[in-house]
């Protein structure tokens, strides 16, 4: 696979170099930007797998951003900020902010929200892509759509297509599932399926 891509948008100049120092010894791409100006002109430029998000830029809100790529970009954007509160929390996570963190930024939980949004965003996109199942496409969408799909989703959604690919065998599908025939029963039950 491509190697994950990360747009930081961050105004200060020593926290822009930092993030973009730690994503880069992740093996991620980092691409900066240090206004709303910029940061629109380097979404125009191409995609990414990941925004984060600053509030607080010099020519505008980071919620301004937000509001504008929240179709494209829902779930796969953090919000970090300076000046964090509930109410700003809650808002952006209805503008379909992946997570929000305040600063100064605690590195291990960033990390591991941005690679938790990652890997989402790549199963949202490999189930998407498996056009052989209209069903589960329907439901990852449907789940990914409102507010976010979480990995018990996921999870589910994976199950049910592995059990139909083998015609409903146990054995063979908790093999491939990679999980013991008594984990496989217990989600069957948890998550309802036939």
């Amino acid at each position: 696979r491509p190697k994950k891509t990360i747009l930081v948008i961050e105004d200060n100049e020593e926290e822009r170099e930092l993030l973009r120092l730690v994503f880069k010894r992740k093996k991620i791409e980092v691409s900066t930007a240090k206004s709303v100006l910029t940061a629109f002109r380097q979404l125009k430029k191409r995609k990414f797998d990941l925004i984060l998000l600053d509030l607080s830029l010099p020519d505008g809100s980071g919620m301004d951003i937000l509001e504008k790529i929240k179709a494209e970009y829902k779930n796969r954007v953090i919000i970090t900020t300076g000046v964090g509160n509930i109410k700003t929390a809650v808002e952006a996570m209805k503008l379909g902010a992946f997570d929000f963190k305040t600063k100064p930024i605690d590195f291990p939980s960033l990390i591991a929200s941005v690679n938790k949004a990652i890997e989402l965003y790549e199963q949202y996109k490999d189930l998407k892509n498996n056009k052989d199942d209209r069903f589960i496409e329907a439901e990852v969408t449907k789940s990914f759509g409102y507010p976010s799909i979480t990995l018990k989703e996921l999870e589910k959604i994976h199950i049910s297509k592995i059990l139909k690919k083998t015609n409903y065998r146990l054995m063979e599908t908790s093999k491939i599932l990679g999980i013991s025939r008594t984990t496989l029963y217990r989600k069957i039950k948890e998550y309802r399926l036939p």
